[in-house]
């Protein structure tokens, strides 16, 4: 009960109530409630529903991308009919040969420079090409004619799953929560209710091309800015090193702007260390642990030798 209560998105002021209880218990109730959600599982009706496929492909991930979308190609029940692989212009020659059947395309062709420009003037100069990623992610989907199924290149695919149903994406909720896209969202869109706990990023998402282009809409009025990415970025916190979140901002918004388009499914993934993930220990660790993914995200710490 606790947890349901504390994962709903509400106003904002009942959500400075839920915020009320302590970090380390309410992440008790949180992870409970997340745990009862139903799985990402094979759809019974309408699991090959067409989509596109899209990766973001930053250099440093361009060993593990090619596994991350042959798991995809080997589990989602979808129809994908595109895929889309973007990198830095540098880099596209060796992504076609990494990716011989995906549509190699330069970010540069993505964000204009005008929009790059600007992402780099509101962020952090280490964070730049990582905050810029978001926003490819949002121009790309928008300027599409499918439902197109996000998925972080430094995570596979461990079981099958159908990530749209008809006109049903499955939404995974996290037990994660930064507080900076959350204050993001409220400046963006101040009457849309938000949980105080919860997350729906969780290293992929499905987005709708037409959805997206509302939420530019309502963004655009709410604040009074055009075009909407000039308004996303005119209210970043500049010293914080992640501003931004495009899985929590549309995530966030379709499961409370159109419920009937989603289905809240658990978020089951694990992470490993770059050396454990290429030496192959994440195909002992998908039989071993009930995950629906995993990701070796740069990030994480190796362990000690």
């Amino acid at each position: 009960m606790f947890g349901d209560w504390l994962t709903r998105p509400v106003t904002r002021r009942k959500a400075r109530l839920r915020r009320l209880m302590p970090r380390r218990i309410a992440g008790v109730f949180v992870r409970r409630h997340i745990a009862n959600l139903p799985v990402a599982a094979p759809a019974t009706a309408d699991a090959q529903t067409p989509l596109d496929v899209f990766l973001r492909c930053a250099p440093r991930d361009l060993a593990i991308a090619p596994m991350a979308l042959a798991s995809l190609k080997q589990h989602v029940t979808n129809r994908i009919v595109q895929t889309v692989v973007a990198t830095p212009e540098s880099h596209t020659g060796l992504a076609r040969s990494q990716f011989p059947d995906a549509r190699i395309v330069a970010d540069e062709e993505i964000l204009s420079a005008e929009i790059r420009g600007e992402i780099a003037a509101a962020t952090l100069p280490e964070r730049t090409t990582w905050v810029a990623q978001q926003f490819l992610t949002l121009v790309h989907v928008s300027s599409g004619e499918r439902p197109c199924l996000v998925w972080d290149a430094d995570t596979v695919m461990v079981r099958p799953q159908t990530a749209l149903a008809g006109r049903v994406a499955a939404l995974a909720i996290s037990p994660e929560h930064h507080p900076p896209y959350f204050r993001l969202i409220h400046a963006l869109l101040p009457d849309l209710p938000l949980p105080a706990w919860s997350s729906t990023i969780a290293h992929q998402m499905v987005m709708d091309p037409g959805l997206l282009r509302e939420l530019f809409a309502e963004i655009e009025h709410a604040t009074g800015d055009r075009p909407w990415w000039r308004a996303v970025l005119r209210r970043l916190e500049p010293r914080e090193v992640s501003p931004v979140a495009e899985y929590e901002l549309y995530g966030q918004w379709i499961r409370t702007r159109h419920p009937d388009r989603v289905r809240l499914v658990r978020f089951r993934n694990l992470g490993l260390a770059r050396s454990r993930f290429s030496a192959g220990a994440w195909r002992q660790e998908s039989e071993r642990q009930l995950v629906d993914s995993i990701s070796s995200h740069w990030w994480i710490p190796e362990p000690d030798a």
